[in-house]
């Protein structure tokens, strides 16, 4: 290590930018450019930081490598490719709004910080990028959420629907249905089985698997509280039934709490809230193709 570092720093700085340079040329060449995409951008922001004027390509590399981590959930990487990138990036330019939701969701991931969730989505909103701003909208309601913000979340529900209210089917429209529906299943709202349905249509149709078991889940969540066991364990199953409104109390108002009560009693039996169902309910949705 100490040899290698000594015979490095004796190269002159401009030969070694310049080796850097076809470093990453070679590493480029190979194809995969996806796999290659950290070690390319290492070599490029090497180039640039020993005087080789590589800025624009150093900083399309960054990017890449960015969003590579970020697909492998790598968050701190994507934080760290993401604050390069932006260093190198014209602050006008109209792509830049896509690299801030990428820190901007890295962070609060990494480090739970939200705060930079909402100017990223009036930056994306600003250079036309509404469905990107949707979709980075439902992601901060349910950053709100897990902050205990309620209302914050609902506020973000509201603004996510209002940038994609002319749109009848989108990604991010199916995105903010899901996350409506499960803020509206974890404060037992009857609605919540309504949203979650038109969500599980909505990812059905467009083929988003991840937001397929998000509704699934929120249906699974509501019927168990409808005390509807069957139909919650269908869900779990990746299977749905037809909406219907829950039952009814005498008096005439919607419950929202299931007609079995779930008592440990009943967990040892075979009916309704027992050992089988929770061991349904806690299996991974399956057979989303």
């Amino acid at each position: 290590m100490l040899v290698r570092d000594v015979g490095y720093g004796q190269i002159p700085r401009t030969v070694r930018g310049e080796k850097h340079v076809r470093a990453a040329d070679w590493i480029e060449s190979l194809g995969r450019a996806e796999d290659h995409a950290e070690l390319a951008a290492h070599h490029l922001a090497a180039a640039l930081e020993l005087g080789v004027d590589v800025s624009d390509r150093a900083r399309d590399a960054l990017w890449r490598a960015a969003q590579r981590a970020q697909s492998l959930r790598a968050h701190d990487a994507t934080l760290r490719y993401c604050d390069q990138a932006l260093a190198l990036w014209p602050d006008c330019a109209d792509d830049r709004p896509f690299v801030l939701a990428a820190r901007a969701q890295a962070r609060f991931r990494s480090q739970g910080d939200a705060a930079e969730l909402a100017p990223a989505i009036d930056a994306l909103d600003q250079v036309g990028a509404v469905e990107a701003a949707a979709e980075l909208a439902a992601f901060a309601a349910n950053a709100a959420w897990r902050g205990g913000r309620q209302a914050d979340a609902d506020a973000m529900i509201v603004r996510g629907e209002s940038l994609v209210s002319d749109r009848d089917r989108s990604p991010a429209r199916a995105a903010l249905l899901a996350e409506k529906a499960r803020l509206l299943a974890m404060r037992q709202d009857p609605q919540g089985n309504e949203v979650a349905a038109a969500a599980l249509e909505a990812a059905e149709a467009l083929g988003l698997g991840e937001l397929k078991a998000n509704a699934l889940n929120t249906l699974a969540t509501v019927r168990l509280y409808e005390g509807r066991f069957d139909e919650t364990a269908a869900c779990t199953n990746g299977r749905s039934t037809p909406h219907r409104p829950a039952r009814r109390r005498s008096g005439g108002r919607r419950s929202t709490t299931p007609s079995t009560p779930l008592r440990p009693a009943t967990w040892g039996g075979q009916g309704p809230g027992s050992n089988e169902h929770w061991r349904l309910l806690r299996e991974p949705v399956s057979d989303l193709s």
